[in-house]
């Protein structure tokens, strides 16, 4: 850790067995420092699953031992102990279920605000959430401070992004894209339904306030998805905008490091197995019951607002038992109308939706079931003018 060096902002990047593309980014990031108008730490957090094999074990101690030596070998031209730290968690007495990807965010965010200069909810102060084989280009930190300074509003940020797929085949680059239409197509269909989650999590293209993140409780501890309850949990304390004018490229690799996510995702692809999108109408359904909430007055917002849900949501609501809880909710709420609006948002998260999807899926397939990705580089460049992201 920093020891007495004050970090204000930093990026925190979790590497296990990355020897072959942590100075690559590394080398992005130190770039993207120099165009920063403030200095950003770098943090890697050397951590290893419990099912580590002896090569990749062995690999992260290489990583180490030349961290330690700084003979240059990984670092970026980084220069250790003023831009670039290091944990090491290799040797840590660390449970097996918190041995995480997740756990290693939490553990350097935390760390950072631990070695802060007290002002730990500062919301001025920028956490930069990346990962080890992802580059970043020369404008990464200054559009974030760009978008925070120009917009007070925000808790957090995703970036662009594009996995890197030029030296890859055509198989796996098809595959690559497929997944990518399938992050885009699923966050703009929370948007059109009127959801406030309509964003894509990626662990790797994210930014945070200090005071977001201790807000909504910190980085979670997951193995996998850990992205996505974090975002949707610093969504509930404010507004997780998008960054359109700067890109993170994510490499585009087969992976099993965790149960889900890019790599997993493209080894089904590759072993036969279709990705298939969320049915539109789930979320067609879903814009019906906001809608209905969003006309109605404060006194049917505080009563049982269940009954404006269409017949299919109503069904799931009640197996949510959901009627008692909105009154709970509705009791703890200020009578302001859009607080209520509000509540109902955060009671509908981005965990409750994909429930829903799931639920409709399997009571009635014959009309909610998942659709294929047909045409991905023309449903890609579709999606991406629908975010007004740069082709």
């Amino acid at each position: 850790m920093p020891g007495n060096v004050l970090i204000r902002h930093a990026a925190v990047i979790p590497v296990f067995d990355e020897n072959d593309h942590i100075a690559a980014a590394l080398t992005s990031i130190k770039q993207a420092l120099q165009y920063s108008p403030e200095p950003v730490a770098v943090l890697l957090v050397i951590n290893e699953p419990a099912h580590a094999g002896i090569r990749a074990r062995n690999a992260n101690r290489e990583l180490l031992a030349s961290l330690r030596r700084n003979d240059g070998k990984y670092d970026g031209g980084l220069i250790p102990g003023k831009e670039l730290f290091f944990i090491d968690l290799t040797d840590k007495e660390i449970p097996a279920k918190y041995r995480t990807v997740g756990n290693a965010r939490k553990i350097g965010f935390d760390g950072i605000l631990s070695a802060s200069d007290g002002k730990v909810t500062d919301r001025d102060r920028l956490l930069f959430s990346l990962d080890a084989d992802t580059s970043v280009e020369q404008n990464y930190f200054a559009a974030a401070f760009e978008c925070f300074r120009n917009d007070p509003a925000p808790a957090g940020a995703v970036y662009n992004f594009e996995h890197r797929v030029d030296e890859l085949d055509s198989a796996l680059r098809s595959a690559v894209m497929r997944y990518e239409v399938f992050l885009l197509d699923y966050a703009a269909k929370l948007r059109r339904s009127g959801s406030i989650y309509g964003f894509w999590t990626i662990g790797s293209a994210f930014v945070c306030t200090a005071q977001g993140y201790v807000r909504c409780g910190g980085m979670r501890r997951h193995a996998a998805g850990e992205d996505f309850y974090f975002l949707q949990a610093l969504r509930k304390t404010g507004m997780v905008t998008i960054i359109k004018n700067s890109c993170v490229h994510p490499a585009g690799r087969l992976s099993e490091r965790v149960p889900f996510g890019t790599g997993p995702a493209i080894a089904k692809q590759l072993a036969g197995e279709e990705l298939m999108l969320y049915n539109g109408k789930c979320f067609e359904l879903l814009r019906e019951f906001f809608c209905r909430c969003d006309q109605a007055d404060l006194t049917e917002l505080a009563a049982d607002i269940g009954a404006l849900a269409p017949p299919e949501l109503q069904v799931f609501l009640a197996d949510q038992n959901f009627s008692s809880t909105w009154q709970k909710i509705v009791k703890n709420t200020p009578k302001v109308r859009e607080k209520l609006l509000m509540a109902l948002q955060i009671y509908c998260d981005g965990f409750f939706i994909l429930k829903f999807c799931h639920h409709l899926e399997n009571t009635h397939p014959e009309q909610f079931a998942r659709t294929p990705v047909n045409s991905p580089q023309e449903k890609l460049v579709q999606l991406r003018r629908e975010f007004d992201l740069p082709q």
